[in-house]
């Protein structure tokens, strides 16, 4: 595992084994890095992606779920 500088991890966030991350990089509390991060930002998510992706994959599964009640 390599992480860059100024990385910070949310609580219970994980990266698995043979993953880097690059500088200034954001990640979300019970998040999962299972591939290179090679663009500074925020992240979020299993497996992390992008956080404004990972935010539209929450509407979209609260969404299913009042479809579904």
């Amino acid at each position: 595992v390599t992480i860059g500088d100024y990385v910070a991890l949310g609580g219970r966030a994980a990266v698995r084994d043979h993953v880097s991350t690059v500088s200034k990089v954001r990640l979300a509390a019970n998040s999962c890095v299972t591939r290179n991060i090679t663009e500074p930002g925020d992240f979020g998510g299993f497996p992390a992606v992008p956080i404004h992706e990972w935010r539209k994959q929450i509407v979209r599964a609260q969404i299913l779920n009042k479809r579904k009640n």
